[in-house]
């Protein structure tokens, strides 16, 4: 793992829990039994990103907030094997969170669970003595996953570079008083709408470059990446791949990738660019963990 006193430092501060994936056999048939199989991966925000990094072998800290019970165990141990290193507070209360979704045969998911409750929990001012020594050049990644005001407490505890993660659609407004904050944001046209109470991408980045983020990352789908950077908009069009197993984690993916590049002083488009690969790589394997992402850099691995 590179971590010299000049490379930034990187901290991803949010989930990390289990995904569990059930995978219908056929198209799904609502109030009945489904014959189908399930898979189960750790997972969650945080540490996917924190993952993708390890990967291109790029060392970063995790902070989560996990249960007192057996995947707890598992997801430390997890973390540990994949060179990052975890800090976690532990809920006497709560269980480890849990995302069970239901998905297609052609992919596309049905439904999910999320018991996450365990993150309203989440104390920030554990971490923020943590984040003391981070300056202007480290990054700081704070996902949805968590409560709004432990998010904002966090953007302010920290000269660092603010990396905001929106999650999901329910949970993307929780970013909206840290926006002023954010350096980075990584989002997609479903959840950048939630974030901004606009109903189209275009309505969503006139409303992100009014909020001053110099930065922000939009997927769409399989299609295409807006890049906003410095009030310049780019849309990336995407090659379609026919090859998918797997969509768990490749949002993870494309923000850990670009993360990467930015890390190595990449412009954003340069970095977005690593990103997208990374996600193909992402969606081309069985759950949101892949060892080999070195792969798709164009440099030989050192």
């Amino acid at each position: 793992m590179h971590h010299d006193s000049t490379s930034p430092r990187i901290a991803l501060i949010g989930a990390a829990h289990f995904d569990r994936t059930g995978w219908l056999a056929a198209s799904a048939d609502a109030g009945c039994s489904n014959p189908g199989r399930f898979e189960e991966h750790p997972g969650g925000t945080a540490l996917n990103i924190a993952g993708v990094l390890s990967s291109l072998k790029i060392s970063s800290q995790l902070f989560t907030h996990l249960g007192d019970d057996e995947l707890a165990y598992q997801l430390i141990t997890t973390a540990r094997q994949r060179n990052i290193d975890i800090f976690s507070q532990h809920s006497h209360h709560n269980n480890t969170g849990t995302y069970t979704s239901m998905v297609e045969p052609d992919g596309s998911l049905f439904i999910a669970l999320a018991d996450m409750a365990i993150y309203d929990e989440f104390d920030a001012s554990i971490y923020t003595n943590n984040l003391q020594g981070f300056g202007k050049k480290d990054f700081v990644g704070i996902d949805a996953n968590l409560p709004a005001s432990e998010l904002q407490k966090l953007a302010l505890s920290t000269p660092a570079r603010i990396v905001g993660f929106t999650v999901s659609k329910a949970k993307a407004a929780r970013l909206s008083g840290t926006l002023d904050q954010l350096d980075t944001l990584f989002t997609n046209s479903i959840e950048v709408c939630a974030l901004t109470k606009t109903s189209n991408v275009q309505g969503a980045i006139k409303s992100l470059q009014s909020a001053g983020i110099p930065n922000t990352v939009i997927s769409d789908g399989e299609k295409a990446v807006w890049i906003l950077e410095n009030a310049s908009v780019t849309k990336l069009a995407i090659e379609p791949l026919y090859n998918v197993i797997d969509v768990t984690g490749a949002g993870d993916a494309l923000a850990g990738g670009t993360l990467f590049g930015l890390h190595q002083g990449q412009s954003l488009t340069k970095a977005v660019e690593i990103g997208v690969r990374a996600a193909q790589k992402m969606i081309q394997t069985k759950g949101p963990w892949c060892p080999d992402l070195i792969d798709i850099l164009d440099v030989p691995s050192t």
